[in-house]
């Protein structure tokens, strides 16, 4: 029980880390948008000039942000993943602990477990 606690603390801690990953970039990439915009609405040839290389420099960075961001939220997918399946090999073993027999759906480890947790 304490094992599946641990694993079930872990994937939904990584499930939340994957939100905040997801939301992250989003703004990340609206900000990219709105510098963007605002670098288009310079009407100056001299400093639309300077704008759009300024832009273009933050530009790369953000898009390296954004590679970057995208790169933890496969890892953090690939781990809750893990997590998930390890879960569900569990899922026999909560439920002899339980004493009851156990599916390998989503649903049967969740009866497994909710049957654990009120022994």
């Amino acid at each position: 029980v304490r094992l599946r606690s641990i694993l079930q603390a872990r994937c939904n801690g990584l499930e939340e880390s994957l939100q905040q990953e997801r939301d992250a970039q989003k703004a990340l990439e609206e900000r990219v948008r709105n510098a963007s915009e605002a670098a288009a609405a310079e009407t100056s040839p001299d400093s639309a000039a300077q704008a759009l290389a300024s832009c273009n420099a933050a530009l790369a960075v953000k898009e390296a942000e954004v590679q970057q961001a995208r790169r933890e939220q496969r890892r953090l997918e690939q781990v809750a993943a893990a997590a998930r399946e390890a879960m569900m090999r569990m899922g026999p073993r909560l439920g002899a602990l339980a004493g009851q027999e156990v599916s390998t759906t989503q649903e049967g480890l969740e009866d497994a477990v909710e049957a654990c947790e009120g022994l």
